[in-house]
């Protein structure tokens, strides 16, 4: 009997440990994304694999056979830094996207986001993301999309515009929820469309509206307007 509940134990670890995605193994599940999620687990192997690319590289040049075991499941480090807020506070923010232009690292549904930054605190607590969708000369039907299943998921959103712009917000209890379009033109005619995904940890939105500013073009969103 005593064995029971050492294996019950056993069998929760496992189990926890399952449930933690990582980039490169695991398309984050936007819709069911959890407050929980552990940033720098879900980032930990990629940061390791490119160290270890790295170290490859001081060792002489590498092997088509090492590169591609090394790689398979790589995903491009864009950039990982820290934001100082004060003594013994910080942000972390990890930045990475595919490696091809559609390896999709999360969806909604069937919307698929070929890049994914988070933003973490120095206790490793979730605090925002924001997911990318790609799309070129599709008349803007990747943003469409994302607003026709969040409105369905969530109701109407909160219309916010700006003098260039339309921004629309969503929140619960959890999350404020923001989708935004970014089009690019080619030789003067609309041609790429990101639609960006942002979800934010509702309960820090506060100290997030406080310290997202210091960032220079952070995410290219007025704060103050959102949060």
């Amino acid at each position: 009997m005593k064995k029971i509940p050492l294996l019950l134990i056993i069998f929760n670890l496992l189990f926890s440990y399952a449930q933690s995605p990582e980039l490169g193994k695991t398309k984050i599940n936007l819709k069911n994304f959890s407050l929980k999620t552990d940033v720098n687990h879900f980032y930990k192997e990629q940061i390791e694999t490119y160290n270890k690319y790295l170290e490859l590289y001081r060792q002489g040049t590498p092997t088509e056979a090492q590169l591609n075991a090394l790689l398979k499941n790589y995903k491009s480090v864009e950039g990982i830094d820290s934001l100082y807020i004060s003594s013994g506070n910080y942000l972390l923010l990890y930045e990475m996207q595919g490696m091809e232009t559609k390896d999709t690292l999360a969806t909604f549904e069937d919307i698929k986001f070929e890049q994914l930054n988070m933003i973490s605190n120095n206790d490793n607590e979730f605090q925002s993301l924001r997911a990318v969708s790609f799309s070129y000369k599709d008349d803007k039907n990747n943003f469409k999309e994302l607003k026709t299943v969040l409105e369905t998921e969530y109701g109407s959103p909160e219309i916010i515009e700006t003098n260039e712009s339309k921004m629309y917000k969503w929140c619960d209890k959890d999350f404020i929820r923001l989708i935004t379009l970014v089009i690019e033109t080619e030789n003067d005619i609309e041609t790429y469309y990101k639609a960006n995904y942002f979800l934010i940890n509702r309960s820090e939105s506060e100290k997030l509206k406080e310290n997202f500013p210091k960032i220079s073009g952070y995410w290219d969103i007025d704060w103050n307007l959102v949060l």
